[in-house]
């Protein structure tokens, strides 16, 4: 009683969660949207003004068991002047190599013309960087562009990035696996794990310089490794602190760890009773190679 709950969400709460006695809404009228340049081959996270659409679908959060109150942080000539009607479909905003794999699986040969048919058409500069990527990384054959053995095994992996489920095979192959889902996973959250404030970035620059010669990731993977290995929970902590870890990003880290685990168990290149640093040595058998890895 008395009381009044303040949720801070990002966009996720316009369709994905539903708080029933929400009765007021701040809008912003910004979100983050994640933009692929073909030119380049980069994925940015890009901070702009949502869609009329989406506007709506956030005032809608408001007033679910009561009426409501939604304020905009933004005036009426920019929402009326500035904002698109609807916001870019996602086919046309993130990368296509997995798409593109996924539809050569299908048996179809044309991808570029089948996916040409659809409600949304992807940009042309883009499928075609996902072929040139797919044909690069030995997926597809460069000649008819058919899919490769490796291809096919990667296909049935649902995986973001087809150059990760490359490394989760090769990982395996090599003999460095758990080492190699690790990196994986640490690939894919799309930085380092470190609380990048600017008050910790040259503590940050001295702890990965202990591992100068192996880079920044193969040193970040080092710097997880060891905290795997603690099992007091006040030590991991005090651990966290010391290497400036973030937790979130640590967790982020280990959930994809297990679902990597998971989908190399179902397509068959693990065991089903697989289990990290358990008997299963022949797996691990060059884990201490640095230069192999």
């Amino acid at each position: 009683p008395n009381k009044r709950k303040i949720v801070v969400s990002t966009n996720i709460a316009e369709t994905s969660i539903t708080i029933d006695d929400c009765v007021a809404t701040i809008d912003t009228g910004r979100a983050k949207t994640m933009f692929y340049n073909p030119q380049d081959n980069t994925t940015r996270l890009i901070e702009s003004f949502i869609s009329k659409a989406e506007v709506k679908q956030r005032r809608g959060r408001a007033g679910r068991i009561r009426e409501g109150l939604s304020y905009k942080l933004f005036s009426k000539k920019l929402y009326e002047e500035d904002m698109v009607e609807m916001p870019t479909p996602e086919i046309k905003r993130v990368a296509l190599d997995s798409l593109y794999l996924s539809v050569k699986a299908m048996g179809i040969k044309n991808v570029t013309k089948f996916l040409a048919s659809g409600l949304e058409c992807p940009p042309l500069e883009a499928l075609k960087k996902a072929e040139t990527m797919l044909s690069t990384i030995g997926l597809l054959n460069s000649e008819d562009l058919s899919l490769t053995e490796l291809g096919r095994f990667i296909s049935l992996m649902p995986v973001m990035d087809s150059k990760h489920g490359k490394l989760l095979i090769y990982s395996i192959l090599f003999g460095v696996t758990d080492i190699g889902v690790l990196i994986t996973s640490l690939l894919s959250i799309g930085g380092l794990p470190f609380v990048n404030g600017i008050e910790n970035r040259e503590k940050i620059r001295k702890i990965l310089s202990q591992n100068k010669n192996k880079g920044d990731i193969l040193a970040s993977v080092e710097i997880i490794r060891k905290y795997l290995e603690i099992n007091d929970k006040t030590k991991k902590r005090q651990f966290i602190k010391d290497n400036c870890l973030s937790f979130n990003k640590i967790n982020e880290i280990l959930s994809s760890q297990a679902q990597y685990y998971s989908i190399l168990k179902d397509i068959g290149f693990l065991p089903f009773n697989y289990q990290p640093n358990v008997k299963f040595r022949e797996f691990n058998r060059n884990q201490d190679e640095t230069e192999l890895i």
